[in-house]
C-alpha cells in the first residue's frame, strides 16, 4: 500500500511541468525512426544508445497516448522500486521510505524517465533470486540508461577481484586504476561507438556546488572506518562512492552514475553499526533537510521545464 501511495502520487503530478519533457514526448512519436536510423547509418550506436528505451516507447505507442506513456513509466518504475526494497529490507522499513524522499531519488521517476526505469529493473534484478532472471535484467539496464555501463562494470570487476582472491589493498588499487582508465578514454570510446549520452557532455562545464562532495566524502569516509571486513563486504557501493568522488570536479556526469547506485550506498550505509550508523543517518536528515530548503523557492524544487 504504501509503494501504491508513492507510485500513484508522483504520477499524479503534472505531465508536462518538469525538466525534458518534450524530448520524452518525443520519443513516445520517434523511437521507431531514431531506431532505424542507428540501423541504416550506423548499426553499432544502436547499442551505445538505449536500444530497448526506444523498442518500449516503439511498443506502447500502439497501445496508449503519450501522455499515457510517461505516466505508466513512472508508475511503474517507482512501484517497483520502492515495492521491492520494503519487502527485502523491511528490517529497515522505516529508512528505506525516508530513502525514497531523497530529491536526487525521486527527481529519477518525474525528471529522468529514462534512468528511473533503468534504476527498477536494476533493483529487480539485484535481489532476484533467480540464476536465469537475474543476469537478464541486470544486463538490460545498460540498454535503457548507459550509465549501468559503468555500474555493471564496477560489479565485474568487484567480482574478478574478489573470486582472484586478491589482498584489499591490492584490490582496492587495480579497481582504481581500471576507474582513471575508464574515465580518461571514456570520450574516445563515446566517439567510436557513436554514444550520444557521452557525447552530450563533451566541452560541457562542470557545474558543482561542492555540497555533494562534502557530504559523501563524509558517508565514504565512515565507509572506510568500518573496517576490511565492511568494505569486503560492501565493495560495489564503496567502490561506486570512491569513483564520484574520484571523478566529481571532471567528469561532468558523475552524478548521474552515482544516482543509479544510489539505492546501494544507502543501504550500505544502513550496514554500519554503533555511531557509524547514528552519525550516517543523521547527515542523511539533515542532507535531505537542507537540499528541500535550498530548492524550495524554485519552481518544482527546480525541476519544472
Amino acid at each position: 500500500m504504501v509503494a501504491l501511495a508513492y507510485a500513484s502520487f508522483l504520477t499524479s503530478l503534472p505531465i508536462d511541468a518538469f525538466k525534458d519533457r518534450v524530448v520524452y514526448f518525443a520519443y513516445t512519436t520517434t523511437s521507431d525512426v531514431i531506431f532505424y536510423r542507428y540501423l541504416v547509418y550506423d548499426i553499432k550506436a544502436i547499442f551505445a544508445n538505449e536500444p530497448i528505451w526506444l523498442y518500449i516507447n516503439v511498443v506502447l505507442i500502439k497501445f496508449l497516448t503519450p501522455d499515457q506513456i510517461l505516466q505508466t513509466i513512472i508508475f511503474s518504475s517507482s512501484f517497483l522500486t520502492s515495492f521491492i526494497l520494503m519487502r527485502r529490507e523491511n528490517k529497515n522499513l522505516f529508512w528505506i521510505m525516508i530513502f525514497l524522499l531523497v530529491p536526487a531519488i525521486i527527481k529519477n521517476y518525474i525528471v529522468h524517465l529514462r534512468q528511473g526505469l533503468a534504476i527498477a529493473i536494476f533493483i529487480a534484478g539485484y535481489y532476484s533470486q533467480s540464476r536465469t532472471l537475474k543476469p537478464v535484467l541486470l544486463g538490460i539496464t545498460p540498454f535503457i540508461h548507459s550509465s549501468f555501463f559503468f555500474i555493471l562494470m564496477m560489479a565485474g570487476i568487484n567480482y574478478a577481484t574478489g573470486i582472484m582472491k586478491f589482498p584489499l589493498w591490492m584490490r582496492i588499487t587495480f579497481i582504481t586504476v581500471c576507474y582513471v582508465a575508464t574515465a580518461s578514454l571514456l570520450e574516445v570510446v563515446a566517439s567510436g561507438v557513436g554514444a550520444r549520452q557521452i557525447l552530450e557532455y563533451q566541452g560541457a562545464a562542470i557545474d558543482v556546488s561542492g555540497v555533494g562532495f562534502v557530504f559523501w566524502t563524509c558517508v565514504f569516509l565512515l565507509f572506510l572506518s568500518s573496517g576490511v571486513i565492511f568494505l569486503r563486504q560492501h565493495t560495489l557501493p564503496a567502490s561506486l562512492l570512491a569513483f564520484y568522488l574520484g571523478t566529481y570536479f571532471i567528469v561532468p556526469f558523475a552524478a548521474r552514475i552515482l544516482e543509479s547506485g544510489l539505492f546501494l550506498i544507502l543501504i550500505c550505509g544502513l550496514a554500519m553499526q554503533g555511531w557509524r550508523k547514528a552519525a550516517f543517518l543523521t547527515m542523511l536528515i539533515l542532507f535531505i533537510l537542507m537540499t528541500y530548503y535550498f530548492q524550495s523557492n524554485e519552481p518544482w524544487l527546480g525541476w519544472a521545464a
